[in-house]
């Protein structure tokens, strides 16, 4: 996020299991306590998100 003095704040949250139609309010939500807790005085804000997939059980049993 930045302010208005121009100064860059980062912050970073997991979101544990989700989809994508659960993360975009997820973050929106995220991003409206941000700007709650700075007084709705930052002038920008912006996310990006990554994603790793879910376990796959293995083939074949166990690995010796």
């Amino acid at each position: 996020m930045i302010a208005p003095n121009g100064e860059k704040t980062t912050h970073s949250i997991t979101v544990p299991g989700c989809t994508v139609v659960d993360l975009v309010p997820a973050i929106g939500e995220r991003i409206d306590a941000l700007a709650a807790e700075n007084g709705n005085t930052c002038i920008q804000f912006g996310w990006t998100a990554c994603a790793h997939g879910g376990r796959k059980p293995r083939r074949g049993g166990r690995r010796k």
